[in-house]
């Protein structure tokens, strides 16, 4: 069975409400778009028009939205809560339950450690990929579609100059991202070997202090945060690369926008309004790009990507059946 249906089937029993989530994301995205257009409704109609009745409306209009978007960010932020905290309950009594089945020969073979680490700590992994994430991506990608279908109906010339970078930053992307994941996962299993560790010396602490193996145990202990600190610093620093690479590409697009936008107004191929809503939309489809980019590598983010690797152990192991 592949991962994706073993998520699926871990949601399905909350399809509805995850449904439903998925709707408010969706109008949260939608309702994103109605400020910098009001902006332009301002600007080019009602300060060029002097009509009151239209800012009026505008206004009132914003109000409405605003509330919308509460609405609906609750909304979709509570299920999500609920959904999450009830699948981690489910799926840690159904593994709980699991363990207890497994044969004598299992559990002389895997340590007490990591069995805790991967009820514990892979499960919740698997809720912060999966309600964490997941869901950031999900949102920023429909921000960006959303966000680009208006771009074009602004200007099709500046929304083409101003991603131009973005196709030479995705190829980096898919470069690097990789390593990301693979020290992710290392971090998770060297976390779960030292959890097996620790759980197996302190039950032993009597042994370990008749032997005197006391300052082993501690060297042990202190090369294995090591090389977790390792895998960490460089998963952060490929991160970081990821990022800074993001932030110039969307400065660099603002600037080329700036640029480009401030002739076309000055030659009267476009209005200041569009412009401003122009330079507004653009800020909010490079900002989602970042989030998507930068998922699981950092906080808050950095949840994401340990998820998707606690995730995978948990699902790959054998003995454990999720279903």
């Amino acid at each position: 069975m592949s991962r994706l249906r073993q998520f699926a089937d871990l949601l399905a029993p909350y399809r509805r409400a995850a449904l439903v989530a998925f709707v408010a994301i969706l109008c949260g995205n939608l309702l994103d778009l109605a400020f910098p257009w009001a902006i332009k409704l301002v600007l080019d109609d009602v300060l060029r028009n002097h009509d009151r009745a239209l800012l009026n409306l505008v206004c009132g209009g914003l109000i409405a939205v605003f509330c919308l978007k509460f609405l609906f960010g609750f909304l979709r932020e509570y299920l999500f809560v609920s959904i999450g905290e009830n699948m981690v309950v489910a799926l840690r009594n159904r593994l709980y339950w699991q363990l207890q089945r497994l044969s004598v020969g299992y559990r002389d073979r895997t340590p007490s450690g990591e069995t805790v680490s991967g009820i514990i700590g892979d499960v919740d992994s698997i809720k912060n990929f999966l309600f964490g994430g997941m869901i950031d991506f999900t949102f920023s990608l429909f921000n960006i579609l959303f966000v680009l279908i208006v771009l074009f109906m602004l200007s099709w010339k500046l929304t083409l100059i101003s991603i131009v970078f973005i196709p030479f930053y995705a190829l980096t992307y898919l470069k690097y991202a990789p390593g990301v994941k693979e020290r992710s996962g290392l971090v998770r299993r060297k976390y779960a070997e030292l959890t097996a560790r620790a759980s197996e010396v302190f039950n032993g602490m009597r042994v370990v202090a008749g032997y005197g193996r006391e300052e082993f145990e501690a060297g042990l202990f202190a090369r294995t945060q090591g090389e977790i600190l390792a895998a960490a610093m460089r998963s952060h620093r490929i991160a970081l690369f990821l990022w800074m690479g993001s932030e110039f590409m969307s400065s660099a697009g603002l600037a080329l926008v700036i640029w480009l936008g401030g002739a076309m107004v000055l030659s009267g191929k476009l209005s200041a309004g569009t412009l401003i809503a122009f330079y507004s939309y653009l800020g909010m489809l490079f900002y989602p790009v970042i989030r998507m980019s930068v998922i699981g590598r950092l906080p808050p983010p950095w949840t994401a990507s340990t998820g998707y690797c606690g995730a995978n152990r948990t699902c790959a192991n054998p003995s454990i059946r999720l279903r």
